[in-house]
Order: structure tokens, then C-alpha cells, then sequence
């Protein structure tokens, strides 16, 4: 080969050389391209909900938007969609890129972040106690566990209970007589907050659906009531100030007192009944009168 050949291929090495080096790969997207990332998705204040368990990585969501209309779908929220994401000790999740592997995070309306005990936060509080019971105190070593055992009794019920959704068994819930067929009328009641005076009603429609066994129906009332204690515990009628246990105590048109695990306050609540004040809405929206402005 000639020196003359050697010499015109020098600037073509150049060129390419320049050109690898000027159009660098992407150090950014092709690790999240590759990796897949697994995480829990528990709901906003929700104790009960055991976590919705999801992959994520690039290949599926090109964008947050995308996750979280996912997420809506996936996770299932009472007042709609998804439009924020917690971990589980309240900071914002604002990218894919915040996602870690084997991550637990709070999904959320717009309504701000519920700090309660959710299942991942008592599991892991009991396994840091048997990790490092041996470096306390025996009195330190109390009162930790103590402290677990009143986060367990307030997500399932009772200390005793085992890191699980606290949901009854299938042999009990057959044992629930149900209320609601296919076919039959819905309920309208209409729900409180404990020891709210000023606390305006909210409506909620009961059916065959969302009313099949009664913690469901604890369920779905928590999530409609964000009460500041957590979630909700027991219902109370709030003229009688019985406690309804069972879901042959409901009637259409009645009035429910939400706690969580203090006791119900009788005061005057601003009861109604929901039919009429449906029939008072539509009429009032027929009536009004036109504004051209």
C-alpha cells in the first residue's frame, strides 16, 4: 500500500472518530430502557388496601402521564383517578426516575397525603425490632414493641393479628347475608364525621357492587371520608346512636356516624334525608334562571 493511500484514509479515521465521539450514547435513557423496576402501590389513607404490585420501566411507560393513568386503572381510587404519588412516608414522587426496585408508595387524588400505618410500615417496624432487640434496653425493647402493637391493632383490629390484609375469610364472608342483588334498589345514606358539628353530609349510594360483604363497605366509606384519625373503624346511626355492625342494620335514607377507634360522640349532626335533597338539587337546577353574561 502506498503512502498516498495510507494518507487519504487518515481523514476518513479522523472524521469517524469525531463523529462517535461527538454523538456520545445516551447515558440516561438506555439504563431505564433495560432495567425493570417492581414496586407496591398502596392507596391514600387506606390501612386496609394490601397493595397493588406493578413493573415498571421504560419499555412500558414512556412518561409519568402514562403511569399514571395506569396507575388509575390498576389501583382503582373511590374519588377517581391518580394524579399524585407518595412514598410511604410522604415525600412526592414526581418522575420514573424517583421509582426505586422493591419500592412501597401512597397513590393519591388530588387530595393531600394520609399518614397512616400502612401494612409495609408495620412489617418493617417489626422486623427492625427483632433485628436490633439485642442493643436495647430491656425497657426500650418495651415500649417498641408496645408501639407495634398498637400500629397493628390499628391496621388489623387486633395485636395479635399476622402481617396479612385484614379482609375477612371466604368461610365468614359466606356466612354475610347480602343486602343487594343485581336487581335490587340502591341505598342512598348519607355519611358524618365524628364530633363535627358544622360537618355537611356527604351521599354515598350503596349497591350490589361496592356493598357486597361489610368490610367492603368499611372500605369504601373510608376512602369517600378521609377522617384526620385514619380510616374508618365504625358506623353509628346518627339519630339512634346505635352501632351498625351488620349490613341488615342499613336503610335507604339513613344517617351514618364514621369513627375510627374513639368513641362516638352524640351531637346534632345535620342530617337529612338524601332522596329529598336530590329532588331539591334537580329542581333548583331546572329553575335556574338564564344568565347571558
Amino acid at each position: 500500500m502506498g503512502l498516498s493511500s495510507v494518507a487519504s484514509q487518515e481523514p476518513a479515521n479522523e472524521a469517524t472518530a469525531h463523529e462517535s465521539s461527538s454523538n456520545p450514547p445516551n447515558p440516561q435513557l438506555a439504563p431505564f430502557e433495560q432495567r425493570s423496576k417492581r414496586i407496591r402501590v398502596y392507596k391514600n389513607g387506606d390501612v386496609y388496601h394490601p397493595g397493588k404490585k406493578l413493573v415498571v420501566s421504560g419499555r412500558i411507560y414512556r412518561n409519568w402521564e402514562q403511569f399514571l393513568h395506569t396507575l388509575s386503572s390498576q389501583v382503582e381510587l373511590l374519588n377517581g383517578a391518580v394524579h399524585k404519588v407518595f412514598t410511604v412516608e410522604g415525600k412526592p414522587v414526581r418522575s420514573l426516575d424517583e421509582l426505586e426496585e422493591n419500592g412501597n408508595y401512597v397513590a393519591a387524588g388530588r387530595e393531600s397525603f394520609r399518614r397512616v400505618p400502612y401494612p409495609v410500615l408495620v412489617g418493617l417496624a417489626e422486623q427492625q425490632l427483632i433485628q436490633f432487640k439485642g442493643e436495647m434496653s430491656p425497657e426500650m425493647a418495651s415500649k417498641a414493641a408496645a408501639l407495634i402493637a398498637e400500629q397493628k391493632r390499628r391496621v388489623y383490629g387486633k395485636p395479635t393479628a399476622p402481617v396479612i390484609t385484614p379482609t375477612l375469610s371466604k368461610k365468614k364472608r359466606d356466612k354475610e347475608v347480602p343486602i343487594f342483588g343485581p336487581s335490587t334498589k340502591a341505598f342512598r345514606v348519607v355519611l358524618f364525621a365524628n364530633d363535627e358539628p358544622g360537618y355537611q353530609g356527604k351521599v354515598l349510594v350503596l349497591n350490589n357492587r361496592n356493598c357486597k360483604y361489610f368490610d367492603q363497605l368499611l372500605k369504601n366509606v373510608s376512602d369517600m371520608m378521609h377522617l384526620k384519625n385514619g380510616s374508618v373503624q365504625k358506623l353509628f346511626d346518627a339519630e339512634t346512636g346505635q352501632r351498625i355492625r351488620m349490613l341488615q342494620q342499613l336503610r335507604d335514607g339513613q344517617n351514618i356516624v364514621c369513627t375510627g377507634y374513639e368513641p362516638f360522640r352524640r351531637i346534632q349532626y345535620n342530617t337529612f334525608n338524601p332522596s329529598d335533597h336530590e329532588k331539591k338539587t334537580t329542581l333548583s337546577v331546572r329553575m335556574a334562571p338564564f344568565s347571558f353574561l
